[in-house]
């Protein structure tokens, strides 16, 4: 659970890392993220059937933002219009056991974020 959360968590640090001003922010910006999703995720993460409670774990900015990405951004000091306006206005995460993935926009392609430590590798199915 660890890995996919990292991932996911590097994975919109580096969204908003483009707009920001320091790394810092979008360091403590992952780092509450994670701390929040494994909160989260504790009782709902089954290795053994991926798929239970996958809905639970999607993460989804569909022009609001999830409150658990509003209260990162909230917690480094990104919080109302700067950190909303870099991430994108459509945007589902998928944080399943050993798979992370992401759609961009309603009609977007999904693509898969590889578990490689701490990067990550846009793979479009």
């Amino acid at each position: 659970m660890k890995e996919e959360i990292q991932c996911a968590a590097h994975f919109l640090s580096s969204l908003l890392h483009r707009g920001l001003s320091t790394r810092e922010q979008a360091e403590r910006f992952s780092n509450k993220l994670q701390e929040l999703l494994s909160q989260r995720f504790h009782d709902h993460w089954h290795p053994d059937k991926p798929q239970r409670g996958s809905g639970f774990r999607c993460i989804r900015i569909n022009h609001k933002l999830d409150p658990l990405v509003e209260e990162a951004l909230a917690y480094c000091g990104l919080g109302g219009p700067k950190g909303n306006s870099v991430l994108p206005k459509e945007l589902a995460l998928w944080i399943d056991p050993k798979d992370v993935s992401y759609r961009i926009g309603e009609d977007g392609s999904i693509c898969q974020l590889q578990l490689i430590y701490e990067e990550f590798e846009c793979l479009c199915l």
